[in-house]
């Protein structure tokens, strides 16, 4: 299976200060989680991409465009049922349970997906 998972740190601004911040500050913040995505899809055998958004540029040009799967991790504050009019499955908190169960598709399309901790 082939995997995408994209960590969006920042979203596309027009303010050069903006660009600036973005460009030399934000790329500390990268998240541990689809790093730790990035892995397990790894060990179970699977093609994986990874790649970091940092609001420069267009995201959709980081990763190929024949995934079987797209993992997108980012910070938000709007609640999980409204995410879920955007992706296939929201999930809240994650460990390698959850990541399987989708790659294994295990869950129906709409779903709040969390780990079982």
């Amino acid at each position: 299976m082939r995997i995408g998972i994209l960590d969006i740190l920042a979203l596309p601004t027009a303010r050069p200060i903006d660009k600036f911040y973005r460009a030399t500050l934000t790329r500390q913040f990268a998240s541990v989680t689809p790093q730790a995505i990035s892995v397990l899809c790894r060990r179970a055998g699977h093609q994986t991409f990874y790649a970091t958004y940092y609001g420069l540029g267009t995201a959709h040009q980081l990763l190929p465009d024949d995934l079987d799967v797209v993992f997108i991790a980012s910070y938000t504050p709007a609640f999980s049922l409204d995410r879920t009019r955007f992706f296939g499955l929201v999930v809240r908190e994650c460990d390698e349970a959850p990541v399987t169960d989708i790659l294994d598709e295990q869950f129906t399309p709409g779903s709040i997906v969390s780990s079982d901790r």
